[in-house]
């Protein structure tokens, strides 16, 4: 017997039985092991008579050998439902070698225990379909692995029950309901199996503690952060170090061992110095050692990576380095003139920069701490460690107003060098924040100038720094002078994601980049401020100024209420839109600022006039055309050529045609196999009602391609995975936790949770115009659906006033609620409305007196688009959508309007 042919012809068979969607899957298939392997089935799928099946399937063992190490199960659980039809004697008619295998059949027959299931009175059922039995072979030392398509009928069976059962009438009857389609068939798995999965999973929601966002990082000790990726993307070079490490964030990077290695030339240095007055390397040990869990507790990732011992030495090798720095820089101590980093001048430079970077600090009371224990002070000069801070960078930073420096002498309340520095530009008078609920960002430089605002550069006497924006009467917007190069652009992104991570600073820094870049706009508006004094252009061009401020305020959050210049946007715009010579103003601005601008305008009107002229002689032209064209279609030798003989042309390229058969027929077969493939990236069903999700075209992800990529958090199976993306998903098992703790309650608890979306699961997959199942399988594809529903569900339930923890990072980092919010709206990162709404109701109990899913989800969302409380209430109460972004853009449509049936 042919056994290439005995493999197609049994794979063909194997092919009718399942439906459209897996028949193309399977034609992809040459061997019918790697079928067995690869292809999932549901008995209730199956529309064939049950002699037909076990034919097949008898075809299908004869090509498996006794030695053969392809799972056989999908086989047994057929062959042994419908044994009667296979022969006793080991001959079979359709195939005369399934005698062979059947010695092989009996043994693993024996193994294979009926496992029944389907209590209807508890929420368990079946969880994970087809693709278990794949995971589950049968073997003799396990006799419970087996999976076995039954009759689902009340109540659950031991093996000794179950073997009872088989031969008393009742089996017979359910049996005999089962061959004639009666009877409801699901793919069971042991309950042992399901426990164990179940308590894995359980397991990992309890042992899953958060990493890349510490539970602590709300805490107000919390300082020291991961930039956040929206900024990272912008300018990633402005926030990672390029020569030394501080802290644990970067600790041990190999581009950086340069400079670690002189680190502990530094330390020796100040011990030689230290010990004339009695201290040692133990001191600086205890110091620190006291304050270990304070120093922890300063930064959002964990640092379990590191023991006492290493993070001790990591904070004195990193405190002292700094120290050693601003003593030599402030000639405490006497500088080694061949000492290679000051000597180099790049390497000088870096250091300060690096200095400056938000994921490179380490807390201020450990460099308090070792200032106060390495300088004596008879030796310090007089200087406080703020002052000498203020010294180091002096050259690198615009000059501080005295009275700057005088305030901040010897407070030494920071959190760190960053913080520190930037507090060093908040001006003293703090402005109140404003009422106005119509406040709205102002117009670029070109708009504002034509509208009568003059631009002034601040007098660097009357002014502390260059945040001290102010607006005059008659229109003037004081600007004091900003220095664009490549230190301050660094500096001023790594106070914005300071104050982006920290909620309680101000947002100083995120609201001068904001109205800079309000009124930055082209390169012209950078050229103007440029040639006025307004800014000192280091990047290089003023392309480079507008790229620079454009990207930066894009991407942040920002409350123009709260913000130190919510009065001057409001004296601005109320210039801009209200006062009766802004018109005039522009007219002048436009047409007569100089006297080219004149000219120009003459020139235009000029033109103007010229071009009434031409158009009435263009068309009085183009009518005598049109005349001579009809006369001259009527002049000798112009004939139209005969339809009947072809031309010249057209002969030579017929002949020139060649006889293209074999390459037809080579195209032909090629093109029949492509018709045979399966689509994944836009399925069959893709077009569909029930499909809702899908990723969104190309054409629209190369306008902005931002506006579809989730920047924090995954929903659903698009992004699931993605390691920048890691961070909160620490954080939904520390959710799923809170849920489940809240709903054993009353007596719902996770395995309920699976079930329900185990029941939808086949209704939930066809919501994806992308293809799921090849990624992942049911288990995966469950609890990716529970995961991500409860955390959603549960980040509603917060927002809406009941945290549990007060301390909770994701409302108590600033831009992290907003960025989740963000991401939750975009179309590629949704789980369809069903999955949130059955997750809901088992999370809620009866007696919860809490407002629907739809009204929470209008509510949530009222946060970023602010809408009337009677809107709300009228909303919801009617409003019908597919997922989130679909529901919430409903919202939005007009009643009258809203009358499409889903």
């Amino acid at each position: 017997m042919d056994n290439t042919k005995d493999r197609i012809r049994a794979a063909s068979l194997f092919r009718a039985l399942l439906e459209d969607e897996q028949k193309e899957e399977i034609q992809k298939l040459k061997d019918s092991n790697e079928l067995l392997e690869r292809v999932s089935i549901d008995e209730s799928e199956l529309h064939i008579d049950s002699n037909y099946r076990a034919r097949i399937f008898a075809e299908l063992l004869s090509q498996l050998s006794p030695d053969s190490e392809y799972p056989s199960v999908l086989l047994l659980k057929f062959l042994h439902r419908y044994k009667e039809v296979i022969p006793d004697d080991g001959h079979s008619n359709q195939n005369p070698e399934i005698g062979a295998s059947e010695q092989y059949l009996p043994q693993r027959l024996k193994n294979c225990t009926l496992q029944l299931q389907g209590n209807r009175n508890r929420r368990r059922s079946p969880i994970v379909g087809a693709s278990l039995w794949q995971e589950s072979e049968p073997s003799e030392s396990d006799s419970e692995t087996a999976v076995e398509t039954v009759p689902r009928f009340g109540g659950t069976r031991t093996k000794r029950e179950v073997n009872d059962l088989i031969g008393n009438p009742r089996w017979t009857e359910l049996h005999k309901k089962q061959k004639a389609g009666a009877c409801e068939h699901v793919i069971i798995v042991p309950e042992d199996e399901h426990k164990e999965w179940l308590k894995s999973v359980e397991d990992s929601i309890n042992e899953q503690v958060p990493k890349l966002l510490n539970k602590t990082a709300g805490k107000a000790s919390c300082s020291i952060f991961r930039v956040p990726q929206s900024l990272v993307k912008i300018h990633p070079e402005a926030f990672k170090p390029q020569i030394v490490s501080i802290g644990p964030c970067h600790y041990g990077a190999k581009q950086l061992e340069m400079i670690q290695q002189h680190k502990r030339r530094f330390l020796g240095a100040v011990l030689d110095r230290t010990q004339e007055f009695g201290v040692g390397l133990d001191e600086f040990y205890k110091v620190i050692a006291i304050d270990e869990k304070k120093i922890r507790e300063c930064y959002s990732e964990t640092t379990d990576g590191f023991d006492s011992g290493q993070l001790i030495e990591m904070m004195i090798l990193d405190g002292i380095f700094i120290i050693e720095l601003l003593c030599k820089v402030g000639k405490l101590v006497q500088e080694d003139p061949d000492d290679p980093i000051f000597k180099s001048q790049w390497i000088y430079y870096s250091i300060s920069r690096d200095l400056l970077r938000l994921e490179n600090q380490i807390p201020f009371f450990v460099l308090r701490n070792l200032f106060e224990r390495s300088i004596s002070a008879d030796s310090r000069k007089g200087l406080s460690l703020t002052e000498l801070i203020l010294k180091f960078f002096h050259h690198s930073m615009p000059e501080h107003h005295r009275k700057v420096r005088d305030r901040f002498k010897n407070n030494c309340d920071w959190k760190h060098l960053l913080d520190f520095l930037r507090s060093t530009f908040i001006p003293s008078s703090q402005e109140k924040a404003s009422n106005n609920d119509d406040l709205r960002l102002i117009q670029p430089v070109e708009k504002l100038r034509a509208s009568g605002i003059k631009f002034k550069q601040s007098s660097r006497t009357a002014t502390e720094s260059f945040l001290d924006i102010k607006f005059k009467p008659h229109g003037v917007l004081e600007i004091p002078c900003l220095i664009t190069d490549d230190f301050i652009g660094s500096f001023l992104l790594n106070c914005v994601a300071f104050e982006q991570c920290f909620k309680d600073h101000s947002s100083h820094f995120t609201s001068y980049v904001i109205f800079m870049g309000c009124l930055i706009n082209t390169t012209f508006d950078a050229g103007y401020l440029r040639e006025h004094g307004i800014i000192e252009n280091y990047f290089g061009t003023d392309k480079e100024v507008v790229k620079y401020f454009n990207e930066v305020s894009k991407d942040i959050l920002f409350n123009i209420k709260g913000s130190y210049l919510a009065k001057v946007f409001e004296e601005v715009n109320k210039y801009y839109k209200n006062t009766w010579h802004v018109r005039w103003a522009e007219f002048k601005y436009t047409y007569f600022d100089s006297p080219w601008a004149f000219m120009s305008a003459l020139a235009a009107l000029i033109l103007l006039i010229l071009t009434m002229f031409q158009s009435f002689f263009a068309a009085y032209g183009a009518a005598r055309a049109v005349r001579a064209v009809h006369y001259s279609t009527h002049l000798p030798g112009h004939s139209r050529q005969n339809p009947g003989n072809p031309s010249p042309e057209i002969e030579a390229t017929q002949k020139a045609i060649p006889n293209r058969k074999a390459e037809d027929k080579k195209w032909s077969d090629s093109m029949e196999k492509q018709t045979k493939k399966v689509p994944k990236l836009l399925r069959k069903t893709a077009g569909r009602r029930s499909c809702s999700i899908f990723r969104v075209p190309q054409s629209l992800m190369k306008i902005h391609s931002k506006a579809f990529q989730p920047q924090i958090v995954s929903i659903g199976p698009y992004h699931h995975g993605k390691v920048e993306l890691e961070m909160i998903q620490e954080h939904k098992f520390r959710y799923l936790k809170s849920i489940l703790a809240r709903t054993e309650r009353y007596s719902v608890r996770y395995d309920d949770f699976c079930n329900a979306i185990a029941n939808k699961k086949a209704k939930i997959r066809k919501c994806y115009s992308e293809s799921t199942k090849i990624k992942y399988g049911d288990r995966e594809f469950i609890k990716m659906m529970v995961l991500d529903g409860c955390f959603i569900i549960e980040l509603f339930r917060m927002v809406r006033g009941e945290r549990d923890d007060p301390h909770d990072p994701i409302f108590n980092v600033p831009w992290i609620l907003h960025s989740i919010m963000t991401d939750l709206l975009m179309l590629e990162n949704q789980v369809p409305l069903i999955v949130l709404q059955t997750l809901f109701d088992l999370s809620m109990s009866a007696s919860s007196n809490v407002p629907s899913l739809t009204e929470q989800i209008l509510r949530v969302f009222n946060h970023i688009i602010t809408r009337p409380e009677a809107e709300i209430q009228d909303k919801h109460k009617n409003l019908v959508g597919v997922h989130l972004l679909d529901l919430f853009r409903s919202s939005f449509i007009p009643s009258s309007e809203d009358t499409t049936d889903r």
